[in-house]
């Protein structure tokens, strides 16, 4: 299953999408989006896909793959 959520607000810096696309437990600020990839953690235990790509002032696409069998 994909999901693909796309944004065309602020966007977000390099710095904060590889720290999101690594999932630095330093990065808290942002609740919602560290409360998703936390939940992603621990019901598929590494077995997901999770990426944000972003341009600061245009756009943030955030992509999640999880096995279907999983769901």
């Amino acid at each position: 299953l994909k999901i693909c959520v796309f944004d065309n607000g602020s966007g977000m810096s390099e710095e904060q999408v590889r720290s999101w696309n690594e999932f630095d437990n330093s990065i808290q600020k942002d609740r919602g989006l560290f409360n998703t990839v936390s939940r992603l953690n621990n019901l598929y235990k590494g077995n997901y896909k999770f990426n944000i790509k972003s341009e600061i002032g245009s756009f943030t696409e955030i992509m999640v793959e999880i096995p279907y069998d999983r769901i």
